[in-house]
């Protein structure tokens, strides 16, 4: 298929920018999602590779050939929307085939991959429906459908399961991934949600303010986020972060935020422990535990809300008084906390992380397996 590489990106109106500077590569048939908030840029940065939207400066090239100048039209690329609009008068059949038409394909072949890309995702039985017909997760299928037929350079994808509900959404995400596979195809795919992201991406592209924060693959994302920005986006709960320094405590080294010590064993780099001023400690909620084990977090924390989930449980707590962290703790199901409740947290060394004044990531430098 296609490389696709994106060379110091920008896009202004008048005094916003809307991309700066942005430098992406994505490989011949890699699978990149572009993650981030709403406004961060991803959707402006997919129109500027479907042509839709011109940049103020940068380059756009696939395979190596520049593609900024070159009509949307003749970029050969496919495009799903969050909004399928799928023409409500025409077949299933009818809205696969409207872009080979349109591209005055013969009426034999235009059969030919109509029906292929209906066997592929598993819709060949409905062919003769309309919209209305069908369900939310088929229609998205159609979609789908319409855009293989054409079999593209690229496919982009702007949130295409945002309008769907959380079961649809479920399988719909392993349909795309199984697209990918059988079309051996370079997919770029936008959305704000880190579950699909981390799901379905080869390399995730972190994006926030209309830059590139972080590019990596899922394991890299989550195992070393580069900032807070990134540490706070990905993960369900997102890591705990709380400010603090470095203090004096028992003869040793230890962590201090508010209402919390923690005391720090041999292994962590002179030059981490050297650091001066205020940094930024991280612990995911799985790093937390409320068996003893590894190092305490010296102080008594009390349960604020919990939030029982089925196969998992977190527990909200707060530690320090009047200016109290929140922090997010995973639970086993079986065990049972009332609002209210004492309750002392340990962690690992393994688990914690840190972030310097400017929020990058100081600690740890390489991944944990």
């Amino acid at each position: 298929m296609t490389a696709v590489a994106l060379r110091q990106l920008c896009r202004r109106y008048r005094e916003t920018t809307a991309i700066d500077s942005l430098d992406l590569e994505v490989a011949d048939k890699e699978f990149v999602v572009l993650l981030g908030p709403s406004g961060c840029g991803k959707t402006t940065t997919l129109n500027l590779i479907a042509g839709v939207d011109a940049p103020t400066s940068g380059q756009i090239l696939f395979d190596g050939r520049a593609i900024e100048h070159v009509p949307p039209e003749k970029r050969n690329v496919a495009m799903v929307f969050q909004n399928i609009a799928l023409y409500p008068y025409k077949t299933v059949y009818e809205n696969i085939a409207f872009p080979l038409r349109m591209a005055r394909v013969g009426r034999t072949e235009i059969d030919e991959r109509v029906r292929a890309a209906a066997k592929l995702l598993r819709i060949g039985e409905l062919l003769n429906r309309r919209p209305h017909e069908l369900s939310g997760g088929q229609r998205q299928r159609v979609a789908l459908g319409r855009a293989a037929v054409r079999d593209p350079l690229v496919f982009l994808f702007d949130e295409p399961l945002s309008a769907l509900d959380a079961k649809l959404r479920g399988e719909m995400r392993v349909e795309i991934k199984k697209l990918h596979e059988r079309l051996d195809s370079t997919f770029i795919y936008v959305t704000h949600d880190q579950v699909e992201a981390l799901t379905l991406a080869d390399r995730i592209a972190v994006m926030d303010g209309g830059k590139l924060r972080q590019y990596g693959t899922p394991d890299e994302v989550y195992q070393l986020p580069a900032n807070t920005g990134v540490a706070r986006f990905i993960g369900s709960p997102s890591m705990n972060l709380i400010a603090g320094r470095w203090v004096e405590s028992a003869g040793s080294l230890a962590f201090q935020g508010s209402g919390i010590t923690i005391p720090f064993e041999a292994g962590m780099s002179p030059a981490v422990q050297a650091r001066p001023g205020m940094l930024t400690l991280g612990i995911r909620p799985e790093g937390l535990s409320i068996e003893p084990r590894g190092l305490p977090l010296h102080g008594m924390g009390r349960v604020y809300a919990v939030e029982p989930l089925g196969s998992d449980q977190f527990l909200h707590v707060t530690y320090g008084g009047e200016s109290a962290e929140l922090i997010k703790v995973r639970a086993r199901p079986d065990t049972r906390f009332r609002v209210g409740d004492a309750i002392s947290l340990n962690t690992s060394p393994a688990d914690i992380y840190l972030f310097d004044s400017t929020g990058d990531r100081i600690f740890p430098n390489d991944l944990r397996w």
